[in-house]
């Protein structure tokens, strides 16, 4: 067998172990004996020289660290769901795209709970003002029941206070950064750069991304280290 194949052989069978273990999420605590039997397994296959134990293997390494990425979610969320739609727990949220007021009264927004996407809802009523992308703010809420593995973001619901936080070092350098790149500039190229240099892409009017959605260049908005050298 042609080492070529054998590599894709090798990827094919650690996305497919991958796939199985995020399907077995009910049973991600177990990781630990998943990856004690990847590593019998191999030990076993080499030992014997069996045949296509290399492939077994790969399959049962994916298979463990999918149970383990299962089981790190639900740990990290646990202490905010539960069977009544969890229990109000204060978190640090900083909003990492751009807060849209809704009609009910609400301010929504993208951020991160313990390294896992959320998507935040406030009521406008708890807020002194509307939070600002990199904004550190302590606010006490819970999880809306949902799929606790499925890959979509977790509604966070707030339903006691949201105290805006001071900011930290690296988010007031990012801040300056973030000026320093609009000087001089009309607002619309400005948040052009801010995009390309520093991901804020919630910055670009609605129009204008859509002008280069339809010239198919939106891919402009992603961070590369080409766009970087230019753009400084």
């Amino acid at each position: 067998m042609a080492a070529e194949t054998k590599w894709l052989l090798s990827c094919a069978a650690f996305a497919l172990g991958e796939v199985a273990g995020f399907a077995a999420g009910a049973y991600s605590p177990w990781w630990p004996a998943a990856a004690g039997g990847a590593a019998l397994c191999a030990l076993v296959g080499w030992g014997f020289s069996l045949r296509g134990w290399p492939f077994a293997a790969v399959f049962a390494a994916g298979f463990a660290l999918a149970l383990h990425a299962a089981d790190s979610r639900r740990l990290a969320l646990a202490p905010y769901s539960s069977l009544s739609g969890g229990l109000p727990r204060p978190a640090v949220l900083s909003p990492s795209g751009a807060v849209r007021p809704s009609p009910s009264g609400l301010f929504v927004f993208p951020s991160s709970l313990s390294g896992l996407p959320v998507r935040v809802c406030v009521p406008a009523s708890l807020l002194p003002s509307p939070p600002a992308p990199g904004e550190r703010w302590l606010m006490t809420g819970s999880l809306a029941p949902g799929p606790l593995f499925s890959s979509a973001p977790r509604t966070f619901r707030v339903r006691g206070r949201a105290v805006r936080l001071s900011p930290s070092p690296l988010s007031s350098l990012r801040a300056d950064l973030s000026r320093r790149a609009g000087i001089g500039l009309s607002p619309s190229a400005a948040a052009l750069n801010r995009s390309m240099l520093l991901g804020e892409r919630w910055l670009v009017p609605d129009p204008l991304r859509r002008d280069f959605i339809a010239a198919g260049t939106v891919h402009l908005f992603a961070i590369s280290g080409l766009h970087v050298l230019l753009v400084a």
